[in-house]
C-alpha cells in the first residue's frame, strides 16, 4: 500500500503557520493574530521574545 500523503498533510496547524511565516507568506501581524486564535500561549511567549 502506497502512502499518498504529502509532507504538508502531516503538518500540524502550528507547524504550517511557522513554515508560512518563515517563508514570508505571512506578515508579523498576520502571524501574531493567527497565534492568538490557536491558543498556543507557550509558543506566543517564545515568538514575542519572552
Amino acid at each position: 500500500m502506497e502512502d499518498d500523503r504529502t509532507p504538508e498533510a502531516d503538518e500540524t496547524a502550528l507547524e504550517r503557520l511557522r513554515r508560512r511565516y518563515a517563508e514570508g507568506e505571512l506578515t508579523d501581524e498576520q502571524f501574531e493574530r493567527t497565534l492568538e486564535t490557536t491558543g498556543d500561549t507557550d509558543y506566543r511567549g517564545r515568538a514575542a521574545g519572552a
